[in-house]
């Protein structure tokens, strides 16, 4: 048998949840946008729930592609997840199959919340463990350095084919390792999709699924989001569980939840609605960065504590409409 809870990132929400049954449709969603587990614990999950439960047992009712209104398939979800499932078992066989001629191995090591967007920031390499080494003796770098040692880092490493000409040419398969250099991401190149479905039918995997997940937060709390490659930021829960709004939410369902956010080195809050839930934890008053601490006047005025307008004139902050990270 197996945890489903160990897939949740939060602390939080996996201990608000710890006696919550979900779905088995449900469970493969959880499973494949956690970014706490290793990819070879989800293959095994997932292969184990699709192969243990029937078509009428998985409750694809329960979970959205996309469109929260659209009424969902269970042969297309399944479709879907065993894609999901296929793509990730090849890219793990595939990593250290060198017998394709024309393949080579970008590797990059940064530090969580920078983005290596330039061709000089990557090394190549002619397989995926020479990639990989690379990538580990970076990382020791960084811990055998007194100064460096706390610092969070992330490893990528893209599978990349030489005179491709049948697809874009940024297309490769990835491969993402968190700061303990542990495997918890892949993502497969176009050449995954399935030859049978026509060229201009949409094809998803599960990581674009949500459904509605309930969390243990109320208006006005203060929350830090944390993620293996972005960097940690904080923001206000604007809605609470009792409020009339949150039932037209419940349609909505997605993995995603909108927070007020404070960019400091802009003077402005963003309205977001890009947050991922699993990621939402708590944040005390020792945690908050003193740059983020006007964050607890927005928590008074989620309250009801403080009113807007008192709030403008005492922070001077510019508002700006909703945006995606």
């Amino acid at each position: 048998m197996y945890d489903i809870l160990k897939f949740i990132n939060s602390p939080d929400v996996r201990e608000y949840h710890k006696d919550s049954r979900f779905t088995p449709a449900q469970e493969c969603v959880l499973i494949a946008v956690s970014q706490k587990t290793t990819v070879e614990e989800k293959v095994e999950t997932l292969r184990y729930i699709l192969n243990h439960y029937k078509k009428e047992e998985l409750g694809v009712e329960t979970v959205s592609e996309n469109d929260p209104f659209e009424i969902l398939d269970v042969d297309q979800f399944l479709m879907e997840a065993n894609l999901t499932l296929h793509i990730w078992e090849e890219l793990l066989k595939m990593r250290y199959d060198n017998s394709e001629k024309g393949v080579i191995y970008a590797a990059n090591l940064t530090e969580k919340g920078f983005f290596a967007d330039r061709l000089t920031n990557y090394c190549f390499f002619s397989s995926y463990d020479a990639a990989y080494h690379s990538l580990l003796r970076q990382k020791q770098e960084y811990l055998s350095d007194a100064d460096l040692k706390d610092v969070e880092t992330y490893g990528t490493i893209y599978r990349i084919i030489l005179d491709n000409q049948e697809y874009n040419h940024t297309d490769a398969d990835e491969y993402r390792f968190d700061s303990e250099m542990r495997l918890v991401q892949v993502f497969g190149s176009m050449k995954w999709k399935p030859v049978e479905v026509e060229e201009d039918e949409m094809i998803f995997t599960l990581e674009s699924y949500g459904f509605y997940l309930p969390l243990p937060f109320q208006k006005g709390d203060i929350v830090k989001v944390e993620s293996p490659f972005y960097e940690t930021y904080y923001g206000v829960i604007p809605y609470g569980p009792d409020e009339k709004s949150e039932e037209l939410r419940k349609m909505n369902k997605t993995l995603y939840r909108s927070l007020d956010v404070y960019d400091e080195s802009s003077g402005r809050f963003y309205f977001t609605d890009d947050s991922n839930v699993l990621q939402l934890s708590l944040c005390n008053e020792e945690e908050l960065p003193k740059e983020r601490e006007i964050l607890k006047q927005v928590r008074e005025v989620r309250k009801g504590n403080m009113d807007f307008i008192s709030f403008l004139s005492m922070s001077g902050a510019e508002i700006r409409c909703s945006t995606r990270e």
